[in-house]
């Protein structure tokens, strides 16, 4: 996969007009949403997209909580060796894996990677375009936000109802 990662990174980014980065980010997020479906439990999970290789690794996580929760939920949530979910871990029973780690840290741990097929591949790939969707409204929001009570040219596409109009702003912006 690697290879193809780095393409795949670069011809969405050329084509889309987004920064490189966000788009590894958006392929991390969604093959770790991919790798929390695929386990039997109910899990947190993270991937690691090495930016000049486009080799990756998946990991497991708990978010390091703290031991000041009511014994109530301690009874009713703590399980194994600390752990009081499939997500969480006490900061007591944390500091003992690793002295410097904190509330709100995050601990990771390497799991083997899962083979993907196709129903996988298609789920990543729509959550990348979701992200880079999201990016490219953001990024026409941003360049539009100064230009609020401005007037414009535009021409009218179609009246959509007969209170939305559908406009195409210069540069095939449209806009409602």
């Amino acid at each position: 996969m690697n290879k193809d990662v780095l393409n795949l990174v670069e011809a969405i980014a050329n084509k889309e007009g987004v920064d490189q980065e966000t788009i590894f980010t958006a392929i991390e997020e969604a093959l770790a949403s991919v790798a929390e479906k695929r386990m039997e439990e109910d899990i947190s999970a993270a991937v690691e997209i090495d930016r000049s290789t486009g080799d990756y690794l998946v990991y497991r996580t708990w978010l390091v909580v703290p031991d000041d929760m009511s014994s109530q939920e301690s009874t009713e949530l703590l399980g194994e060796e600390g752990f009081i979910d499939s997500k969480h871990i006490l900061l007591s029973r944390a500091k003992e894996l690793d002295e410097e780690l904190n509330a709100g840290d995050i601990i990771r741990d390497m799991v083997d990677q899962l083979s993907s097929g196709r129903i996988d591949a298609q789920h990543a790939r729509q959550a990348i375009m979701q992200k880079v969707r999201e990016i490219q409204r953001n990024k026409i929001r941003d360049d539009y936000k100064s230009r609020i009570g401005e007037m414009m040219m535009a021409t009218v596409k179609r009246v959509v109802r007969s209170d939305h109009v559908l406009l195409e702003l210069p540069g095939g912006i449209e806009a409602i």
